[in-house]
């Protein structure tokens, strides 16, 4: 599917940064909110059960609802800086690429319903607005389109 217009390595780039980004902030989060827990003087039997409440509390998921929309713009962005002849394309078929992968590995009943709605509500918003810089850099790149010439008659 690689060709002179859809760029598949563009997606997939830029989907691994998208979820690499987003699992390895997660995962930093994790353990300060782990440590935080332990600090805290929580018996080590109810660090875990801590930890997820923590975890699942409206400020935290806000957090990480930032983390995620920055790492899907980002991602936007890498996926059209590769495609810049379809910016917005490539853009679009990341987030929906994105949103397929949380549909088809979410945890059910973990969550709350807001968090999951957003997640998959602000994936292409993002992702294009990650995309946006490339479009404009890349119209203003493009040659002034020539006016036709009159019929000679």
């Amino acid at each position: 599917m690689e060709g002179r217009g859809f760029k598949l390595s563009a997606v997939v780039v830029g989907l691994a940064l998208t979820i690499g980004g987003s699992l390895l902030v997660g995962f930093c989060i994790g353990i300060v909110l782990g440590a935080a827990v332990f600090g805290a003087g929580t018996p080590p039997d109810q660090i875990e059960a801590a930890v997820v409440e923590l975890a699942n509390s409206t400020p935290i998921l806000a957090v990480f609802l930032v983390v995620g929309s920055g790492f899907t713009a980002l991602g936007g962005y890498v996926a059209a800086r590769m495609a810049p002849s379809a910016p917005f394309t490539h853009a679009v078929v990341l987030a929906l690429a994105s949103i397929g992968l949380g549909l088809l590995f979410a945890e059910t009943g973990t969550q709350p319903l807001w968090f999951v709605v957003s997640n998959y509500v602000l994936a292409v918003p993002a992702a294009l607005a990650g995309a946006g810089p490339v479009a404009r850099r890349s119209r203003t790149l493009l040659p002034e389109p020539q006016p036709a010439l009159p019929a000679s008659g």
